[in-house]
C-alpha cells in the first residue's frame, strides 16, 4: 500500500527551494533531515515528480535532487520509497477542543487551522504554537463570536448566549471589536442575529481596526446588510447559518 508523507515545511514548499545550486555540485550536502527517494506531487503544476531527495536543514527545504544524482547526508534519514510528499493543508473551519485535537491536525498534514469560534484558550494556543512551545498547525483565531439576541420566533435555533460576544446595539459592538483586536484575535466572527445596526458597526471599527470579518448569512433576510461599510473586509462563509 502506497502512503502519503505530509511534512510541516512542505508549506513553504516551493517558495524556498532551488532546484540547481552550481556552488555545492562538487561538494557534498548535509542538512537536518534527508527525505530519500520520494514522489512529490506538485500542486501548482498538476503534476508527479516520481523519485526525488529532498535536504532540509534549520526547518527549510534546503536542496531536492532526482534520486542518487547527488551525495546528500543528514543524522535523520526517512526512506520515501512508495511514498508521496505534498504541500502542507490548511483546515479553514475547525473548532478544535484541545492541544491534543491540534496535534493529531499535524500528524495528518494539516499545517494551518483557522478557528472560527474561539477564546482566551484559543489565543494562548496560537502564542504557545509560535513560540514553539506547543506542537500543531499554524493558528488563525477568532475570539468568541458576536451574535444578537434572537427574536421569539428564532430563540429555538440558539440554544444559549453563554459564551458569546453579545451585542445589541452599536456601542457594544464597536467596543467589543476594540477589545478583540487588542487582545490579538487575527478576524472577528458573526452570526446570524445580530440587527443591522450592530453589523454596519462591526464592519465600520472591523475596517478602520483592519481585522478581517468572517460570518453567517443573516437567519432572516438571507444577506447581512445593505450599507457599503458591509464591503471592504467581510468573507462570507455560511449561508442561513449551516
Amino acid at each position: 500500500m502506497k502512503y502519503i508523507l505530509l511534512i510541516l515545511c512542505m508549506s513553504i514548499f516551493f517558495s524556498c527551494t532551488s532546484r540547481k545550486n552550481s556552488s555545492s555540485a562538487n561538494h557534498q550536502l548535509s542538512g537536518d533531515l534527508l527525505i530519500e527517494n520520494i514522489n512529490i506531487v506538485d500542486v501548482e503544476n498538476s503534476r508527479l515528480i516520481p523519485e526525488q531527495d529532498i535536504l532540509i536543514r534549520d526547518k527549510r527545504i534546503l536542496e531536492i535532487f532526482s534520486h542518487a544524482a547527488k551525495k546528500l547526508t543528514a543524522p535523520v534519514v526517512v526512506n520515501g520509497k512508495d511514498r508521496y510528499l505534498i504541500p502542507g493543508l490548511w483546515d479553514m473551519h475547525s473548532h478544535p477542543l484541545s492541544k491534543r485535537d491540534l496535534l493529531l491536525m499535524l500528524i495528518h498534514g494539516v499545517t494551518g487551522t483557522r478557528i472560527m469560534d474561539g477564546d482566551t484558550t484559543t489565543l494562548g494556543w496560537k502564542r504557545q504554537q509560535e513560540s514553539g512551545e506547543l506542537q500543531g498547525p499554524k493558528i488563525y483565531t477568532a475570539g468568541e463570536t458576536f451574535e444578537g439576541t434572537p427574536p421569539a420566533n428564532y430563540q429555538n435555533l440558539v440554544f444559549s448566549l453563554e459564551g458569546w460576544e453579545v451585542a445589541d446595539n452599536r456601542k457594544d459592538a464597536i467596543a467589543a471589536v476594540r477589545r478583540h483586536k487588542a487582545m490579538g484575535y487575527d478576524f472577528i466572527k458573526i452570526y446570524n442575529n445580530l440587527r443591522d445596526s450592530v453589523v454596519e458597526a462591526i464592519f465600520e471599527e472591523a475596517n478602520r481596526l483592519n481585522i478581517d470579518v468572517y460570518g453567517n448569512i443573516h437567519f432572516q433576510k438571507g444577506k447581512m446588510c445593505d450599507s457599503s461599510a458591509c464591503c471592504g473586509s467581510f468573507k462570507a462563509r455560511d449561508a442561513n447559518g449551516h
